[in-house]
């Protein structure tokens, strides 16, 4: 009786554990079928739409010259937005979809199927669905249902597209255009555009623009209601120039987006540009008038129309005085007097040093010049922090020559202006002076033979006066012996970037090549030479070189024992101690103390004051330069001495 128990227990529990799989199967393809039928599998065609041309004609057109659509188009379905006032970032009911080239059925048409089981309906409107293209990744600016559902909004964050919206009703999807386009061809250089109307002033864009669908018209409508900037919905950062890439090969169609229509009474302008450099300008004046939906091509932008862009008006170039007229140089002074002429705008040659003298040479070019920009600006002063643009207002390259104006109140300072190529290496630098009080000469004879010395440093503001102590204002700049580029003290307050720093000192020997593409670079080469060449003729040939860095008429002066500056002994020079500064007493010549740059450091010593070196332009051997020397705490205050050519010290010019 127990055995046969035993199996009537077994075969009770079989049974079981059979009709329990049974019922688990039955429960799991129920709940399987229940999934199925709640997702919301549908497939849709949706159609490219065309604009239509000044002819009447459909052109079919994307946000990229396509005629259709393209393999990796997103489209954006959503549902009704989940919309509360308070919420900054209510949550978004969307699908975005990505077209695959087997969905593309032709240009014009794609079919595809999507899950829409996600999205809640719109309760009011007359389509379920809205859609836009493209697909803008941005929760900020993504499509969305306002909570009263009669209409859907969508908000584009880049309008110079082709932006669709429209909305989805079945297995069909309607978008329509919500810009109108502008296309054109050229033939040049060119690999940007900015259009803008002729005047200027007028709306062309928007940095946020917000479009209403209307579904009891089955039509988008552009609400073109201008916010302010920290309210949440409407057409924000309207927009005067807009710009596009740009195909100059005279046949590739380029376009122009405009968001809702196009009203342009004046007319318009497209300037070209290449490599971030405008170049070519073209303007109508004829009123241009577009709706959304609608194209107008200006066919090939005629070359004799174009007009050169630059910085200045050419009335402006015609006035400005040449500071080059006579002969080139790596720095040039402008003085009160020099800014009385009405336009404040100045040129020089774009070429080499003193490469330039007038009547016989042409000068040694830069290179292919493209484009030019203020480097550094520096007011020598302690007393405040310097503003850009206010030594030197604006420059730009044109036709052989720098330009560059002043402000129309000259502000006492320096500046360095470099010239690029259009990839945009340094091919050279001109230090522009602006002293407080006109340069001088004086002292014929101290440093060179019959020739007069210069009252102040290169670079000083003003004049070192005794009795007081000189300040930043009398220091001057600081050069590294064989450079043409002058560097600023990092001790000096509000230098701005350009400014001598742990960020630009490089301690390796470098090319003189290498130094004229990196004029702010202090290199600081184990104390010794920065010209890994040790070339000795940098400064001192049979004649003044194309890396002086005096201005016109002047150079560095040669050494020469035979000449007060030069002569190895103090007793001839009177010494202030608490003023920091020398002076010859058979010469008018103040030197003030400013210290010299040696490393990262900045000035040594390091309370700037108390030593300072005057170059001369004599090498002397591969690592060391000729100088005058002044050290103003120990008992011999001056001495004719041998200094590391990557020091920076003062530069004195003379009359050449």
């Amino acid at each position: 009786m127990k055995k046969i128990y035993m199996f009537s227990l077994f075969a009770s529990l079989v049974t079981f554990f059979a009709v329990s799989c049974e019922k688990e199967i039955a429960n799991d393809a129920t709940e399987k079928q229940t999934k199925d039928s709640e997702r919301h599998l549908t497939t849709i065609t949706c159609s490219f739409p065309a604009l239509t041309d000044q002819n009447g004609t459909k052109v079919s057109l994307g946000t990229d010259g396509s005629t259709g659509w393209e393999e990796g188009d997103k489209i954006v379905i959503y549902g009704q937005r989940n919309h509360s006032d308070s919420d900054d970032h209510p949550e978004l009911d969307r699908v975005v979809h990505t077209l695959t080239a087997s969905e593309i059925i032709d240009p014009t048409t794609a079919v595809f199927t999507v899950d829409i089981s996600g999205l809640t309906p719109d309760p009011a409107g007359n389509h379920p669905y809205n859609a836009v293209y493209p697909y803008q990744d941005d929760d900020d600016y993504l499509p969305f249902y306002s909570k009263w559902g009669a209409s859907g909004r969508a908000r584009f964050k880049s309008t110079n597209n082709l932006l669709l919206a429209g909305w989805v009703d079945g297995g069909t999807m309607t978008l329509k255009n919500v810009c109108c386009a502008i296309t054109f061809t050229v033939s040049g250089e060119y690999d940007e555009y900015f259009f803008s109307g002729y005047n200027g002033t007028e709306t062309v864009g928007y940095g946020q623009y917000l479009v209403e669908f209307n579904n009891s018209e089955n039509k988008p409508v552009s609400e073109q209601y201008y916010k302010k900037p920290n309210e949440e919905w409407g057409c924000k950062e309207p927009l005067t120039e807009i710009s596009g890439s740009v195909k100059g090969d005279g046949t590739t169609l380029n376009y122009i987006f405009i968001p809702n229509e196009v009203n342009l009474a004046d007319g318009f302008t497209i300037t070209l540009a290449n490599k971030g450099k405008k170049i070519k300008t073209i303007s109508s004046k004829a009123a241009l008038s577009l709706s959304h939906d609608h194209m107008i091509n200006l066919g090939l932008l005629p070359s004799s129309k174009m007009k050169d862009v630059t910085v200045f008006s050419a009335a402006e170039m015609a006035s400005a005085v040449d500071m080059s007229e006579n002969e080139s140089a790596n720095c040039y002074v402008v003085s009160a007097a020099d800014a009385s002429n009405v336009s404040k705008l100045f040129k020089f040659r774009a070429v080499k040093g003193n490469s330039y003298v007038n009547g016989s040479s042409a000068g040694e070019s830069v290179g292919a010049a493209y484009v030019a920009s203020v480097l550094w600006e520096t007011w020598n002063s302690t007393s405040s922090g310097v503003t850009t643009t206010s030594v030197i207002n604006s420059v730009d390259y044109y036709d052989g020559f720098i330009y560059f104006k002043m402000p129309a109140s000259l502000h006492a300072g320096n500046a360095l202006i470099a010239v690029k190529d259009d990839k945009g290496t340094i091919l050279w630098s001109w230090h522009i002076w602006v002293p407080g009080t006109a340069i001088n000469d004086i002292d014929e004879g101290f440093a060179a033979a019959g020739k007069k010395i210069m009252d102040r440093n290169l670079g000083a503001l003003y004049v070192a006066a005794t009795g007081g102590t000189p300040d930043y204002n009398t220091h001057g700049l600081y050069y590294q012996w064989g450079r043409k580029d002058p560097f600023y003290s990092d001790r000096i307050k509000g230098a701005p970037s350009g400014a001598l720093s742990t960020t630009n000192v490089a301690d390796v020997g470098t090319s003189t090549d290498n130094t004229i593409s990196h004029p702010t670079v202090f290199y600081h080469y184990t104390g010794k030479n920065w010209n890994s060449s040790q070339i000795a003729t940098l400064w001192e040939n049979s004649g003044k070189t194309e890396y002086d860095p005096c201005p016109v008429g002047y150079r560095v002066p040669i050494y020469n024992t035979s000449y007060k500056l030069w002569e190895k002994t103090d007793t001839d020079w009177t010494f202030d101690t608490v003023n920091m500064y020398a002076k010859h007493n058979d010469y008018a010549s103040v030197f003030p103390m400013p210290g010299y740059l040696n490393d990262a450091s900045g000035l040594w010593p390091s309370d700037s004051n108390g030593r300072t070196i005057i170059w001369s332009a004599t090498d002397n051997a591969s690592y060391k330069g000729k100088a005058a020397f002044f050290y103003l705490n120990q008992s011999s205050k001056y001495n004719q001495d041998l200094q590391y050519k990557t020091l920076g010290g003062s530069v004195r010019c003379v009359a050449e």
